[in-house]
């Protein structure tokens, strides 16, 4: 019964917005990094430290926009 439920979730996400292809974990998990990594060095532009609060939200965030970027790429191609 479960299984039914995701797949048909799924269907109804996929469905609006396809894939056209699939596209490789390695390529996601390195939009995911260099994100991740942009978004850390962000509070060093105003002084502050790599090592900050600041710079854990910024890499956060830099995280979900490289698996946005990886998601685009992949569906232009």
């Amino acid at each position: 019964m479960i299984f039914v439920f995701q797949k048909d979730m799924l269907d109804c996400l996929y469905s609006n917005n396809e894939l056209k292809y699939m596209i490789p974990r390695w390529f996601i998990w390195l939009c995911i990094i260099i994100g991740s990594w942009i978004g850390a060095y962000i509070p060093m532009l105003w002084g502050g430290s790599v090592f900050s609060f600041s710079s854990i939200i910024f890499s956060t965030i830099g995280a979900f926009v490289g698996i946005w970027a990886a998601l685009r790429i992949g569906n232009s191609i």
